[in-house]
């Protein structure tokens, strides 16, 4: 479903590859750039999360429901993607209507069904892209394998392996804070880890967002505070935009 195996096949080679930085050539280019962190240090990475690979919790108080057996009303937030138990016959009928968007052609934004509310969980953090179901139930698994690959020689998750989740039901102009918020998290991933610049591990059509986004990271008189792009697999047969 989330072309797990595909994912990771190539991004593998991206750990191999940060993994490598020690013994390797002194930089690397991003948009032409030289890299100029220290050679001795490896460059952090922040995971880019594709379609339907970030967590969604939703809270309801709902004025009517599609079936007897819906909730109206809940005390607290609660997942809703990825949420296996939610998506068995009969029960399925109410994620479709927790979940789903009403479209305004006037507005050209989105907003949610009546009585829902909706937050995207985990900003800044690994955890809820390397996992969509909380309960880590292997079909949630998403950048899992990539981060232990990481952790295993060295990275550490919260601090030198980061996530940016997003609520990929709406459009890029609907998502507007989530690009300053973005370019925050770079330079504050950069400060946390010693100035050393930051590597997005992207996934799917969030390839085009990133680095339209990051391309221009670089002021005039600052260090670039972004080492590279590795994403898999992207539209265009992967290639960079």
């Amino acid at each position: 479903m989330f072309f797990r195996w595909n994912l990771c096949i190539w991004l593998l080679f991206g750990c191999i590859l940060l993994a490598s930085i020690g013994g390797g050539e002194s930089f690397f280019r991003f948009r032409g750039r030289r890299y100029r962190g220290d050679p001795e240090k490896r460059s952090p990475v922040i995971f880019v999360p594709g379609d339907g690979g970030s967590q969604v919790d939703a809270k309801l108080d709902k004025p009517d429901v599609v079936h007897y057996i819906c909730q109206k009303h809940t005390k607290d937030f609660f997942n809703i993607w990825l949420n296996l138990e939610l998506l068995v016959p009969l029960v399925i009928d109410c994620w479709i209507d927790n979940v789903k968007l009403y479209y305004d052609n006037v507005t050209r934004t989105t907003s949610n069904s009546p009585g829902v509310t909706t937050r995207i969980p985990g900003w800044g953090t690994a955890e809820t892209v390397e996992w969509l179901d909380p309960s880590h139930a292997s079909a949630g698994s998403y950048f899992k394998d990539i981060g232990n690959a990481l952790a295993s020689v060295d990275y550490v998750r919260n601090v030198s392996i980061r996530g940016a989740p997003y609520d990929f039901r709406k459009a890029p102009n609907e998502n507007t804070q989530w690009f300053v918020d973005f370019k925050v998290l770079i330079e504050e991933t950069y400060a946390l880890n010693e100035n050393q610049p930051v590597t997005l591990v992207a996934h799917s059509m969030v390839v085009q967002c990133p680095w339209s986004s990051c391309s221009n990271r670089r002021a005039p008189g600052r260090t670039n505070t972004l080492r590279a792009l590795l994403h898999s697999p992207a539209p265009g047969g992967s290639a960079k935009p």
